[in-house]
């Protein structure tokens, strides 16, 4: 057992980042300076590992006991970890299958030197003694399998700067398209032409249509405005609904004999209302009459109509105090009836 060993892996990690101008290709080919405040950087990251493994110790060998035991064991199990790691990264009958990164530390740690984003260099110690043949064996073997990784590697660039570089070179080409265009280096070409047609057709299609929309849209917006009316005028009968059936039921039976008070006035009136016509009628009859007969019969009828006339208008110009008052207490009910509508509509509008 080496006396001087450190018991352990040590692993000594580095970053590196560098911040460096980008080169504008047109200026260079120009034979411009670039100005400094137009001056684009990008960003570079790396990251350089340092392992030092602790060698494989056998407890057969090396006689250990206790704590150098279980540190043995710890050793030996990180170096199975990364054996198995290597194993299914060099051997190519496992591609694609699960990649045991997680059973230890060591391999967690240097999952990116391990099949990922790196150059790896691997540098193996052995013994030129016979008794240290199977170590020495298992070494090479645990060489040759971590030289069977096929690592890709690709500078990790930051994305907004590379972004950026696409960007700036995909307007660089644009620029210089156009510039042949206005040069009539290039014309467009018949299928540009139909292309362009096609589009400005789209465009009209699209126009009308749109137009079409706008109808729509303020013929639904008249709807709306008219369902708006109708609401407000429902509201204000519920609420007029609501105050007048809010009395109770004591008021219900003034109501009721108010309406029928009021049914039996309007029959009457009626009545009297067709009286008066079918009198009016008979007086036209007879001055028709009147006028086709003699002259005799035209001054005696004329004298029965004059007075029967005369009597009615008489009878018909006193008003009668029942009516009178039916009136009056008829547009005392409209004018309430009224202003508890309009109560309704301000509270219904709050």
């Amino acid at each position: 057992m080496n006396i001087s060993s450190s018991r352990s892996h040590a692993i000594f990690t580095l970053h590196i980042r560098q911040h460096r101008v980008v080169r504008d290709e047109s200026l260079l080919v120009e034979g411009k300076e670039a100005d400094s405040n137009q001056t684009e950087f990008e960003t570079l990251t790396a990251k350089f590992h340092f392992v030092d493994l602790a060698g494989s110790e056998r407890l057969k060998r090396t006689g250990a006991t206790g704590d150098r035991a279980r540190e043995s064991i710890s050793i030996n199990c990180g170096l199975l970890a990364l054996g198995n790691v290597i194993s299914a990264l060099g051997d190519n009958t496992k591609k694609g299958c699960h990649v045991p990164y997680r059973d230890s530390k060591l391999t967690r740690l240097l999952q990116d030197s391990l099949g990922g984003n790196s150059h790896t260099l691997m540098i193996a110690c052995i013994s030129p003694s016979d008794r240290d043949f199977m170590e020495t064996m298992n070494t090479l073997k645990y060489a040759n399998r971590a030289r069977n990784i096929r690592n890709n590697v690709i500078a990790n660039q930051d994305k907004a700067s590379k972004q950026l570089a696409l960007l700036k070179a995909e307007i660089m080409s644009l620029q210089a398209e156009l510039m042949d265009f206005k040069t009539g280096k290039q014309t467009m070409d018949t299928e540009s032409a139909e292309s362009l047609s096609d589009m400005i057709v789209g465009n009209t299609l699209l126009q009308s249509e749109n137009d079409q929309l706008w109808y729509r849209i303020k013929a639904l917006q008249d709807t709306v405005e008219a369902m708006k009316t109708r609401n407000s005028q429902l509201l204000g009968d519920a609420a007029l609904i609501s105050l007048v059936g809010s009395d109770g039921q004591a008021s219900s039976v003034d109501t009721s004999n108010l309406i029928r008070k009021y049914i039996q006035e309007i029959e009457d009136l009626r009545a009297k209302l067709a009286e008066s016509q079918s009198l009016c009628q008979h007086l036209t009859e007879t001055s028709v009459w009147c006028l086709r007969s003699p002259s005799s019969r035209l001054s005696l009828s004329s004298a029965s109509v004059s007075s029967s006339f005369t009597g009615e208008m008489n009878t018909s110009a006193s008003p009668d105090p029942l009516e009178t008052s039916v009136l009056q207490e008829a547009k005392k009910e409209m004018r309430r009836l009224k202003r508890l509508q309009k109560l309704s509509l301000t509270r219904a509008g709050k």
